[in-house]
């Protein structure tokens, strides 16, 4: 009789033992489906492209038009601090004056760049400054993307604008903002949009100016392609200026252009067209000259 209670005992003890092992079979399966699981769900959130550049604007010699730049300063708030006490901070740094920094915060401006590039050891000994006052609430230094236009104004309305996320607005910088923006990639920290290249030429743009700016006119190359002009810039100059792109390492032509030889007066043998007053053809021909893109005036 004791050896038959021992023998059902025994029997218990087994099944208690093959009930914990097949339960620390079953956590074991949960926790590998549950570990693959997270495995792959981080795997599916790639690092994405965390800086943008767009594109750069050239005229045909290569001199930049348009490009986008980083921009170094302070970020301020002024929450619980007075104005005043982040102007006298920050004014050695910035081109702006005490009252001037003060009237800007007040009226909800928050970014002031330096006025010079700060040397490393410089910037290090304000980061300590604003750590000492235990400002890194109220004052940080960052930067921020501007897009620069080397030329001036004088291209402004054929190169055209961009908003604060550097998407074209008007000009050229809207008519080829999709070859301009950079989009983000997986995996690559910084893209950059496409570069444009304009058959448009500075120095020569500017000679004309400069000698013929009250008439209304508009030099082309042997391909009808714009290089300089004088009038207001059309829809036909933006689609007639653009020689050629170059995005993700590929180029791309650009042979349009809207105007028709027959409304065009040749130069030096169709090397060049000038769509306005045929009065104006000898001057041109002149600028030419002078500038080295022809050696004679034979053909008038």
């Amino acid at each position: 009789m004791a050896d038959k209670r021992v023998k059902e005992k025994n029997i218990r003890v087994l099944m208690v033992i093959l009930v914990l092992l097949f339960s620390l079979v079953i956590i074991r399966i949960v926790s590998l489906r549950s570990s693959s699981y997270l495995y792959i769900f981080r795997y599916q959130d790639p690092n994405i492209s965390s800086v943008l550049l767009r594109g750069t604007i050239y005229d045909s010699e290569g001199n930049i038009l348009a490009i986008q730049t980083p921009k170094y300063g302070f970020e301020v708030n002024s929450d619980g601090i007075s104005p005043s006490f982040i102007a006298s901070i920050i004014v050695p740094y910035v081109a702006e004056s005490r009252i001037e920094i003060v009237d800007g915060i007040l009226s909800g401006r928050t970014f002031y760049s330096f006025n010079n590039n700060l040397p490393y050891s410089q910037i290090r000994h304000i980061i300590s400054v604003i750590d000492d006052l235990n400002l890194g609430d109220n004052i940080k230094l960052e930067n921020i993307s501007e897009r620069k236009y080397p030329v001036g104004n004088l291209l402004s309305p054929l190169l055209g604008s961009v908003d604060s996320f550097m998407r074209g607005t008007s000009g050229l910088e809207e008519a080829f903002d999709s070859t301009l923006v950079a989009y983000p990639k997986v995996n690559e920290s910084i893209i950059k949009g496409g570069d444009l290249y304009l058959s448009l030429n500075l120095s020569l743009h500017y000679a004309l100016n400069n000698s013929l700016e009250d008439s209304d006119l508009i030099l082309l190359d042997e391909n009808k392609k714009v290089i300089a002009y004088t009038t207001e810039v059309t829809q036909e100059i933006l689609s007639s200026i653009v020689s050629h792109s170059i995005k993700d390492g590929i180029i791309q032509e650009d042979s349009n252009s809207s105007f028709l030889e027959e409304t065009l007066q040749p130069i030096d043998g169709g090397k060049y067209y000038l769509l306005g007053e045929e009065s104006f053809l000898r001057d041109v021909t002149n600028i030419l000259i002078r500038v080295g893109k022809i050696t004679n005036s034979a053909d008038l």
